[in-house]
This record gives structure tokens, C-alpha cells and sequence, in this order.
């Protein structure tokens, strides 16, 4: 039997690229996305998110990735965690997850890292989750069920994976990134974020959600149906903890609701924490 290199692909016949960032490694097969992987090896690729990584992952936290795509994140983040719980639906985003982890077999943190074909929302049911080309991009999206690339996808309560996985009085991180799919969650995980040893670090996708209402061909009825969606969001946030952008700027209430009202850009990304 051929002996392989440590980390060599046996299905493909190449040696994966080793991704380092900061003290941590890992390896990859760069498949269609090599000029990623470049940008995230050369330190361009969301810098902030990594410095968050570091600042609130410790040893003892479970980590859950919900929306890892090709695992960027999760692999970087189960290196500081004592567990990552990754969920990803699109089937051809998940294909290549699992073929980075692959990529990583031998290392002692592998074993910390479980893979979930599915996504995370507000009642667990299945929906349809749509995407541009045949998917894979990163930019599928439960907002866009009538895109030509489509897939019926599974889906699990976020309260239901910590009731199982998490242990009594363990810290969390979460971070959250489901192309527009926040706006539905958000709202349903309140009593989740605003939890002391709970931290969230949620991306939002305003530019999606305008886009997926302009098919209603009303703008009065999609400018409404926005606002609300972010008021929705701004209600469920738990003020009373510090809640502050990717930069560590914090954020106020007020001045998103009056952001809203001047149709100004919501926020990229917030982070919950103590």
C-alpha cells in the first residue's frame, strides 16, 4: 500500500496548502477556491473575526459555527475550543468542508470537530435553500428559494443542539453567518444571546434582504417589510450586555432605529458579549 504524505489528498493527488493564521495551522484542498485561500493565508480575509476568535473561544468553550461554509472559520476556531459543532447546508459547500477536514486528519484537534449537513433555524423544520450557479459560493440563502440551483435542506433549533451538546455551565461561542437567514433567527434566540456566558458574533446581509424583497415588485410594501425585519432584530438583542461592531466600536439601540430611519446600512457585523 502507498505510504501518503501527512495531510496528502489520496483522492485527488494533491497536497493540500497549509493555511497559518497567528499560531494556529491547517490545511486545505483549494478545489475551485484557491484565490481564497490565498487572501485568507495572506491575513486580508476578515482579520477582526480571527482577533474575536482568539479574544472569546477559550479551552473550555463549545463552539458552534453556524454557516461554516468550507470551514474557514471552523477550523481556525476548534483549535482554541474544547468542542466546534459546524452546521452547513449547501450540499456543495458541506462536500468541501468535510474534504478540508479530511485534508487536517492526524491532528489531535480533528476530534474536536463534529460536521452537521444541515442548517440552524427558528423551528427546525426543512426548507428550501437557493443558490447562484450550481452553489458552493457562500452565498446561499433561504432568501432566494426560486434560484435555479435549489435544495430541500434539513434543519435543527439552535435551543435543541445546546439542550444536548452543551454542558452544564459551559461557555458558548456562536458565531452566526446564514446569508439573510439571521433575520428570521435572531427573533427566536433572544433568551440564547442574552445569556451571561453566552457569546454571539452575528454577520448581516441587509444588500441580500433588499434584493430578495425587490421581487415583490412594490417598493413601498419591500422598504415596510425591511424596516420591520430589522426592527424585529433590534427588539430581540439583549441591550442590556455590551454589543459592539467587528471594529469593538459599541453599538446603541438609538442609533440603529434612527439608522433605519435615514435608510442608512445596518451593521456589517455585532458582537454580543459580557
Amino acid at each position: 500500500m502507498a505510504r501518503w504524505p501527512e495531510g496528502f489528498s489520496e483522492g485527488t493527488g494533491v497536497l493540500p496548502r497549509t493555511i497559518a493564521i497567528g499560531n494556529c495551522s491547517y490545511a486545505v484542498e483549494e478545489g475551485a477556491h484557491r484565490r481564497f485561500w490565498k487572501r485568507v493565508n495572506s491575513g486580508v480575509w476578515e482579520p477582526e473575526t480571527f482577533a474575536i476568535f482568539d479574544e472569546f473561544i477559550g479551552g473550555e468553550s463549545l463552539f458552534l459555527d453556524v454557516g461554516a461554509w468550507i470551514g474557514p472559520t471552523a477550523l481556525y476556531g476548534v483549535q482554541r475550543a474544547a468542542r466546534c459543532i459546524a452546521f452547513e447546508p449547501d450540499p456543495l459547500a458541506f462536500a468541501e468542508l468535510e474534504a478540508n477536514v479530511a485534508a487536517n486528519r492526524g491532528q489531535v484537534w480533528v476530534e474536536k470537530l463534529e460536521l452537521h449537513q444541515c442548517a440552524i433555524n427558528s423551528d427546525g423544520r426543512s426548507f428550501i435553500l437557493g443558490g447562484r450557479g450550481e452553489g458552493g459560493d457562500s452565498m446561499s440563502s433561504a432568501l432566494f428559494p426560486n434560484r435555479t440551483s435549489r435544495w430541500t435542506v434539513e434543519a435543527r433549533r439552535l435551543h435543541d443542539v445546546l439542550a444536548t451538546e452543551r454542558q452544564p455551565g459551559q461557555p458558548v461561542f456562536i458565531k452566526i453567518d446564514i446569508e439573510g437567514g439571521e433575520y428570521e433567527l435572531l427573533p427566536a434566540i433572544g433568551d440564547i444571546i442574552a445569556d451571561p456566558l453566552v457569546t454571539a458574533y452575528v454577520s448581516f446581509h441587509p444588500r441580500m434582504l433588499r434584493n430578495s424583497l425587490a421581487a415583490t415588485n412594490d417598493p413601498m410594501k419591500a422598504s415596510v417589510i425591511y424596516v420591520d425585519q430589522h426592527l424585529s432584530v433590534i427588539e430581540s438583542l439583549p441591550w442590556s450586555r455590551r454589543i459592539a461592531g467587528s471594529d469593538g466600536a459599541e453599538i446603541k439601540r438609538d442609533a440603529l432605529e434612527d439608522g433605519l430611519k435615514r435608510h442608512s446600512m445596518f451593521p456589517r457585523e455585532i458582537l454580543i458579549r459580557s
